[in-house]
């Protein structure tokens, strides 16, 4: 490694740390925020309310969806219905898409200047935000029109290894139960709460590895399946919704 790759990270962190502080972007912008979070709790408070499986009349969106967050572009975010309890806390969720976490990110560094507390890791103390974060993600989050409610209703989750052949050994082939997760996919106007459209997605992950993979490897492979599922999912079955990778 090369001693300019070596000081890559620590440049980025003096980088982040000489701008704004948390404490100094919150004064600036925590109105508008809780304007946001307010708004997203009566989602939440329609999303309890809604049947299942939902139905509403299909409609026209213009919905611009990341499937990371904080992005620079979009006015959409997914959110799972477990993080509507808490917004300062992660809902137990396994395999959690990336970009399913901006509400509660934002709560966070509003409330605790910290990354939510996430369940899924319960021993594991919320990092610091810097300002420069919190202001990112803020931007996303004032520009949100709607949320995408991950609804999940079936989930397995991978299994153990299951005993190889010795063709498979030597192959060095690894066979599991896969992993499953399926649910609605549910959109928000997060300004009226109104239910503007509803899918089903199915995600699996692989039952086969060339190599023996980790408990994250396993669960990075599911989450893998999610993201493709729900993008396919929300561009063919929702009018006017563009998923950003």
């Amino acid at each position: 490694m090369s001693q300019l790759a070596y000081l890559l990270p620590w440049i980025a962190a003096v980088v982040i740390a000489c701008g704004p502080t948390v404490d100094e972007v919150n004064r600036e912008r925590g109105a508008r925020i809780e304007q946001v979070l307010r708004r997203a709790k009566a989602v939440g408070a329609a999303v309890a309310r809604a049947p299942y499986p939902a139905r509403p009349e299909p409609g026209t969106l213009h919905a611009s969806l990341p499937l990371t967050q904080p992005a620079r572009s979009g006015n959409a975010a997914f959110i799972y219905a477990e993080d509507f309890e808490d917004f300062d806390e992660l809902g137990l969720v396994y395999a959690r898409l990336p970009g399913g976490s901006l509400v509660s990110r934002c709560a966070a560094a509003a409330h605790t200047e910290r990354r939510p507390w996430d369940p899924a890791s319960p021993a594991t103390q919320p990092r610091a935000v810097f300002g420069n974060e919190a202001a990112q993600l803020y931007d996303a989050c004032e520009r949100l029109h709607y949320l995408f409610v991950i609804r999940t209703d079936t989930f397995l989750r991978p299994g153990a290894p299951r005993p190889a052949s010795t063709a498979d050994t030597e192959r060095r082939r690894y066979d599991f139960d896969g992993g499953l997760v399926a649910g609605e996919l549910l959109v928000y106007s997060l300004a009226s709460a109104e239910l503007l459209g509803a899918t089903r997605f199915q995600a699996t992950s692989r039952e086969s590895f060339p190599m023996l993979p980790s408990e994250a490897e396993l669960e990075s492979d599911l989450v893998g399946g999610v993201a493709a599922a729900l993008k396919e999912a929300a561009e063919k079955n929702l009018r006017g919704v563009t998923v950003i990778p």
